[in-house]
């Protein structure tokens, strides 16, 4: 739900509509819209007409449906269809009858598109929407529970009514409401307080609605009605109400459009950042875009909380820490002070250590495999990184990685290695983590059965920072390298957790992927917001999901070394800006962080590339491409980047076929392009930061706290609750009747 309050709040909705119309016929080639009677109805009409007339929505793919519950000739039905006379759309008009003219409705919502994009609701003072009645009327509780798309009311305030059922108006993928006067603005405000508590509530016949994909326009004098909703838990977040202004802003036209009015948007659209050159021309904006984009930027305090990360400043409010991953990648002459104390000599001190190990194991013939057993961010970094630097590791020297607490992972692994040359890294903050714990254990006692228990000094280390529980399981703690509690698990990879990729690139080279992360790390903190290329990929990304409703987002290397980098970026995005309330506990209204997924070129092309292409939902992607391949065979990189800028190219312009519709390519779908020299352990450094900035970025816009991760607490608990009644005690049945189902299976079966 969103709320936008606007000087004339028709003209926004209006926009806003405008917008919605526009994306479905770029997304499905038409689009609908519905418009409810009442007395909103005709200012919404008139500004619509005001929008058709200026040429925003190509309108000849539009139907409008007109949906008035007040049954002309006693309703608005007659003003608003004067408004729609010689309206460029398809206008379908409720049909009025002599003898049920509120029947005619049921008929005239048949006729209509199974899902519509957008359905404008009149609002009474009393709550009513859609006909919908408040109670006691004898038809409103089967009413709101019927499955038909629209039926009749006898009598409701002394005449018949026809009203939409919750099937078309809780279906269509958005809301729009008007509110106009102080009664309005306090039955939508009450609304809002009770829509997550009790949805059905038959004394607000709004409730009914869905919050989610509705957005109320509201003029100055309403705003007032909602200040008393706006404390706890289900109050309206200082973010939301700036991203509710996104709403007026208006939709770019298509990029076939875009780059024919301006020949120079290949060249303006392209920013350089350290090694990287991103292009975003083909991204769904405009000066007029960035404008507003940026505008918001500085209103929600970007530069502000930036430079406050940069100081050491208690960000991360909920854990009341410091974020300094930042410190990881600092130059030894620099400086990170936390809670008054320079951490950067802490952190090469355990650099000096890691080399000094690293480059003791990779002399040692006697080892040929590391294996570094963690989850999360102790897994994902340095396995991505490992991957992602194959050309750069040591010849004699593997490694592993195992994270998934079922037995197939680590069996796999051990069932491969030889117990006299194998190292093992175990990597837990607190050395507590139970999947790390349990693999660590597994290894261990394969370890022990060969060569006894002396030699877990010999072939263990740990990285972590509880030295108690490390000696406990039989590691030196002199071969124990330790991190802060300012870093999180997703940003760990430059810290100790790389432990076992600095073993396989060696010391220099890991220094070198430091010095990559510090570089854009320079950028980020350095550069005008209107040349920084975190900022810059933050604000696109934030137009898709709170302007555009894109959802998801496509991140496609194309250098099969980088197989697991969207893996990565799940984690670090995903695990950071995936909150539903702001940094003061507020529940925020709008969209936070998007999907991220992707796989690398071309495999992706012959899977998942017909539905980005071709497929109902819009899908950013970003594409990351190198001039020059990790490998002798230049014929092949020549092939697959032309596929990458062909795939770039495709996706924007498309190309039309009207004879073979399954052959047309509407393009407009957006993406970026990144490209560098080569894939260098500086150059991931510096893809790996600017990805963690946009998090920062895009966190800071959406008011919530990207360095905590509650989320993952809950699932920890009842995992442990449940291991126990897995092996026969107690009995099952704390759970709810389909967990404790579940468990009796298992246990009957295991």
């Amino acid at each position: 739900m969103e709320i936008c309050v606007a000087d004339d709040p028709a003209v926004a909705a209006a926009r806003f509509i405008a917008g919605q119309l526009r994306q479905a016929i770029s997304d499905r080639g038409s689009a609908s819209l519905a418009v409810s009677g009442g007395s909103t109805a005709p200012s919404l009409f008139g500004a619509l007409r005001d929008a058709a007339v200026s040429g925003e929505v190509a309108w000849d793919r539009v139907d409008v449906w007109q949906v008035d519950e007040r049954i002309a000739p006693d309703g608005d039905a007659d003003r608003n269809a004067a408004q729609l006379t010689d309206f460029p759309a398809a206008v379908h008009l409720m049909p009025v009858t002599a003898d049920d003219p509120a029947q005619a409705l049921v008929g005239h919502a048949a006729a209509m598109p199974e899902v519509l994009d957008v359905v404008h609701l009149g609002v009474g003072d009393d709550g009513h929407t859609a006909s919908w009645p408040p109670t006691p009327h004898p038809d409103a509780l089967a009413a709101l529970a019927s499955d038909e798309r629209a039926f009749v009311i006898d009598e409701f305030n002394g005449r018949k009514r026809a009203t939409l059922g919750p099937i078309l108006v809780n279906g269509a993928r958005c809301r729009v409401v008007l509110a106009t006067g102080p009664k309005k603005a306090a039955v939508l405000a009450r609304w809002i307080q009770r829509s997550n508590d009790e949805i059905l509530d038959v004394t607000l016949p709004i409730g009914a609605v869905e919050p989610g994909g509705t957005h109320i326009f509201v003029d100055a004098a309403a705003a007032a009605g909602f200040d008393d909703y706006r404390h706890g838990p289900m109050s309206t977040s200082p973010a939301s109400e700036r991203l509710a202004k996104l709403s007026n802003a208006p939709v770019t036209p298509t990029l076939r459009e875009m780059f024919a009015d301006d020949p120079d948007r290949a060249t303006r659209f392209v920013t350089q950042a350290v090694g990287l050159r991103v292009d975003w021309s083909k991204a769904l904006v405009d000066d007029a875009t960035m404008t507003e984009l940026l505008a918001l930027a500085r209103d929600s305090g970007v530069e502000a909380r930036r430079d406050a990360m940069f100081a050491g400043e208690h960000i991360n409010n909920t854990e009341d820490r410091a974020v300094g991953h930042a410190a990881l990648r600092m130059p030894s002459d620099a400086s990170f002070v936390v809670d008054g104390h320079d951490v950067v000599p802490d952190v090469h001190g355990v650099l000096d250590a890691m080399t000094a190990f690293a480059e003791r194991v990779r002399a040692d013939e006697s080892i040929t495999h590391v294996v570094n057993i963690g989850i999360g961010g102790s897994d994902l970094g340095p396995a991505m990184a490992y991957d992602a630097l194959r050309a750069f590791r040591h010849e004699r020297i593997r490694c592993s990685f195992v994270s998934n607490v079922g037995g197939e992972d680590i069996a796999s692994v051990l069932a491969t290695s030889d117990p006299a040359s194998t190292l093992f890294v175990i990597a837990s903050k607190t050395f507590g983590t139970i999947e790390t714990l349990t693999n660590a254990r597994t290894a261990r006692a394969w370890l022990t059965d060969a060569l006894g228990d002396a030699a877990v000094a010999e072939h263990f280390v740990a990285v972590s920072t509880n030295a108690e529980r490390v000696a406990e399981f039989g590691i030196d703690t002199a071969n124990m390298f330790g991190f802060w509690d300012w870093v999180g698990g997703r940003y760990s990879v430059d810290s100790a957790i790389g432990l076992s990729l600095m073993i396989a690139i060696g010391p220099d080279r890991f220094a070198s992927f430091l010095e990559g992360f510090h570089a854009m790390d320079e950028h980020f903190l350095t550069a005008p917001l209107e040349e920084n290329v975190p900022v810059i990929m933050a604000l696109i990304g934030v137009w898709y999901a709170n302007r555009l409703g894109h959802d998801t987002k496509a991140v496609l290397p194309y250098a099969n070394d980088l197989a697991r980098f969207a893996a990565y970026l799940q984690q670090l995005d995903m695990e950071s800006n995936g909150k539903s309330v702001d940094v003061d506990g507020n529940r925020i209204t709008h969209d936070s962080g998007p999907i991220i997924w992707g796989e690398p070129g071309t495999n992706g092309q012959h899977a998942f590339y017909q539905l980005i292409h071709q497929g109902t939902r819009i899908i950013p992607c970003d594409f990351i491409g190198f001039a020059k391949g990790n490998h002798p065979y230049q014929e092949h990189h020549d092939l697959l980047m032309s596929n990458m800028f062909a795939q770039s190219e495709a996706l924007a312009f498309g190309r039309s076929n009207e004879a073979e519709p399954h052959r047309n390519f509407e393009g407009n779908r957006p993406n970026t392009v990144i490209l560098a020299e080569r894939l260098t352990p500086s150059v991931l450094g510096q893809l790996i930061a600017l990805y963690e900035h946009i998090v920062h970025v895009q966190g800071t816009i959406w008011g919530v706290n990207s360095y905590d991760q509650w989320g993952v607490e809950l699932g920890k608990e009842l995992a442990n609750q449940i291991t126990p009644e897995l092996l026969g005690e107690p009995t099952p049945d704390a759970h709810d009747s389909s967990t404790n189902a579940l468990i009796a299976w298992y246990r009957e079966h295991r």
